[in-house]
This record gives C-alpha cells, sequence and structure tokens, in this order.
C-alpha cells in the first residue's frame, strides 16, 4: 500500500527478513532469450530466421539488414529484437528475445506443475507457466531453423536442438535449458522453468521467489529498503486466537439478544450452530486456497457471519407469521429466501470492485466476504430452514 508520494508499505507472510529483502530488492525484470550463432566465412554469413539475413563482419562491427551493430546494440527483425552480444572467432552470437514478464498469463504453483527433484550436484526445481499467443509465436520463429544436436557427447542424439533458452532475471543469468527437438518451430505457450539448488530448502525457496517475481511482474524501477520489522509467529499466534475468542462471542452476545426477542431455545440454539459451522467453512475454504487470515479477512467474516444472523432471523420471522395469505410453511419460507438471495447478490455486486481494484487488505476483506456469503446461500441458510421448518411442523 502506499504511504505518502516516496513511500511503499509492504506486507509478507510466512517468509523470513532475508526472502523479504531478496524479494523487494530485485526490480523482477525476467527474460527468456535463445542465442543464434552465425558462422562468418570470408567476411559474410547467413542469419537463417523466417527469411535469410546477411550477416558481413569487419574488424568487431558487423551489419545485418543494411544496420551496423557495435557490441550490445540490439535490431529488430520480424518483429523480433536481437542483441548482438558477442563474437568468438569467426562466430557471431544474436541474442533473441523470446518472452519478457509482460508475456506470462498464468503461473503455476501446485504439486501437478512443479516439483524439486535431487541431482548429482543437489536439488533442481521446476515449474510450469503459461505465456501469450504472441511469445508462443516467437519462440517458433526462434527454433524454427534451430539445427538439431546430434552430437555423440550427449545421452541421447537427436533429443534437443543446437541452441539453449536462456533465463535472465534482472539482466543476470539465472540458469540455461535445453529445447527438445519436439519443440523446434512450434506454437507453446506453456513452458517449464527450472534452477539449481544446493539444498532442497535452498531450491525450493529459489523456486518460491522467482514464481513470486514472475505473479507480481516487473517493477518500473528498483526499490530502496528503508525498514523491516517482522511480527513473531508468536503474537500472531495470540492476535489469531483473540479474533477467533471474539467472533465466538459475538455470536453469544447476538444469540442472547435472539432468545430475548422469540424466547425459544429451538431457535437460538440452531442459529448458533449455523453461524459456529458458517466460521468453520469459510476458514476451510480459505486454508484450501491458501489464503492468508489476516485482519481485513477476519473482518469479513465477521460481515459475512453478520449478514448470516440477519438471514436466519429473516428465515425465523417468515415462518412465524399468522397471516391469513401465508397459507403454507413452504409459501413463507420460499419469501424468505427470495428475499436472502437477493440481499445475498447485492452484497457480491458490492464486493467484486473491491475484489479487482482494490488494494491488498481490501481483497482480503472482499473475497472472505464473498465466500462467507456464498457459503451461506448455498450450504448453510438452506440447512437452517430445513432445521425451521422441521420444528415449526413438529409443533
Amino acid at each position: 500500500m502506499a504511504v505518502g508520494s516516496k513511500y511503499i508499505q509492504v506486507e509478507m507472510a510466512g517468509l523470513g527478513e532475508a526472502e523479504i529483502r531478496e524479494i523487494l530488492e530485485q526490480q523482477g525484470k525476467f527474460e527468456a532469450k535463445i542465442i543464434r550463432h552465425v558462422e562468418i566465412k570470408d567476411g559474410s554469413g547467413t542469419l537463417e530466421f523466417g527469411g535469410n539475413y546477411d550477416v558481413t563482419l569487419d574488424n568487431g562491427t558487423i551489419t545485418v539488414n543494411d544496420e551496423i551493430l557495435q557490441m550490445n546494440d540490439t535490431i529488430t527483425i520480424e518483429g523480433i529484437e536481437f542483441q548482438y552480444t558477442n563474437l568468438t572467432g569467426n562466430t557471431v552470437a544474436l541474442t533473441g528475445l523470446a518472452y519478457t514478464g509482460d508475456d506470462i498469463v498464468k503461473v503455476f504453483g501446485d504439486a501437478q506443475h512443479s516439483s524439486v527433484q535431487p541431482t548429482d550436484a543437489g536439488y533442481r526445481f521446476s515449474f510450469q507457466i503459461m505465456v501469450d499467443s504472441d511469445a508462443a509465436s516467437r519462440f517458433a520463429k526462434l527454433t524454427e531453423k534451430v539445427p538439431v544436436d546430434f552430437s555423440t557427447d550427449i545421452s541421447r542424439p537427436g533429443e534437443y536442438l543446437k541452441e539453449n533458452i536462456d533465463l535472465y532475471l534482472d539482466d543476470i543469468l539465472v540458469d540455461s535449458l535445453r529445447i527438445g527437438s519436439g519443440l523446434k518451430g512450434t506454437v507453446e505457450t506453456t513452458i517449464s522453468i527450472s534452477g539449481p539448488g544446493e539444498t532442497q530448502e535452498e531450491a525450493i525457496n529459489n523456486m518460491r521467489n522467482m514464481q513470486a517475481v514472475m505473479e507480481s511482474g516487473a517493477l518500473p524501477t528498483q526499490l530502496e529498503i528503508i525498514k523491516i520489522d517482522r511480527i513473531s509467529p508468536t503474537l500472531g499466534k495470540e492476535f489469531m486466537s483473540t479474533a477467533i475468542l471474539a467472533i465466538i462471542f459475538s455470536i453469544a452476545v447476538v444469540s442472547i439478544v435472539i432468545f430475548i426477542r422469540y424466547r425459544d431455545v429451538r431457535i437460538v440454539i440452531p442459529i448458533m450452530m449455523t453461524s459456529l459451522s458458517e466460521v468453520l467453512i469459510i476458514l476451510g475454504v480459505a486454508s484450501l486456497i491458501n489464503w492468508t487470515i489476516d485482519l481485513a479477512a477476519i473482518a469479513g467474516i465477521i460481515a459475512a457471519v453478520g449478514t448470516g444472523v440477519d438471514d436466519q432471523i429473516i428465515i425465523a420471522d417468515e415462518s412465524s407469521k399468522k397471516e391469513k395469505t401465508m397459507t403454507s410453511l413452504k409459501a413463507k419460507l420460499a419469501n424468505a429466501f427470495f428475499i436472502i438471495f437477493t440481499a445475498a447478490f447485492t452484497t457480491i455486486a458490492a464486493m467484486v470492485p473491491l475484489l479487482f481494484m482494490g488494494a491488498g487488505a481490501l481483497r482480503g476483506f472482499a473475497l472472505t466476504t464473498i465466500i462467507g456469503v456464498l457459503i451461506g446461500v448455498l450450504i448453510t441458510r438452506p440447512a437452517f430452514g430445513r432445521v425451521i421448518k422441521e420444528i415449526k411442523e413438529g409443533n
């Protein structure tokens, strides 16, 4: 969240100071590049890329497509940016930009799409990302005319291309991956990212850091860290215990007020049990989707439970009406649920803008409120309505 015009306050859960510092000090500029080597004979060579492009070499300076390039200069060919990165003997290295962080559509972090495996040198992590169709087309163009590696010094000749795809984070090479020959010239939107780690814990941390950078995207500038404050797990545990007690206490107080209104424990007890069940289900869903329960989320839970109590009172009141026009309990409950569903959809509609446009705390409040309301109208309200029906019909 913004604090004034110069400062940004960042909150992260479950990370140590060193991990937070490492993530924030990175600008987060991710790039994947493929080098195209051009052999120079008698002062000239050919870049085979889409069409063929003449490359001439003169005293360390090259000319590509009639454009003169010094070392580290860039040129755009068929919509792809190339950089003149190296000259070794008579071989010119032109590095093509395949992907950037802006091309990433989704970063997969589930067990099906990510793993950490032991290797001879330690451990190696891998996870998948999805890129947009434009980036996939660039990859296809860059690999279309890359020759297959049939050398005898690899375990399975013909399995890979001769060029690798190099992964850069903030202009630092973090890994170089071989490209399977089956991907040659193909438009592939799902790709695998991998990297090393001396220990399993280090590999997992490296994977999480890279996933976090890719999910958040590149910062427009570098950040200077002014201060890091740490809230210990002990304080967090005490805070959570106090918050849960506050929720239970609020439910108990509301139940006393409801008892004064109806003078019937058969109505009060189901309301209490339904509200507690709603809290447990919300916490279960939050755990399932790995959502952090912070102060804003707890406020959302209280708001959802509060609307739940309102809805249960509506059900109880409607079922207790003795109007002549209400000839059946079923009709009374149907009228109550019409009011409940209308109010629920109104609440959800009010939360949607906060969910997509709000800051982190507002998103937490909006998400837990929406989850709570949906759990209420789909699970706990119908269950409470059934209980009230049994109570009334038992009379």
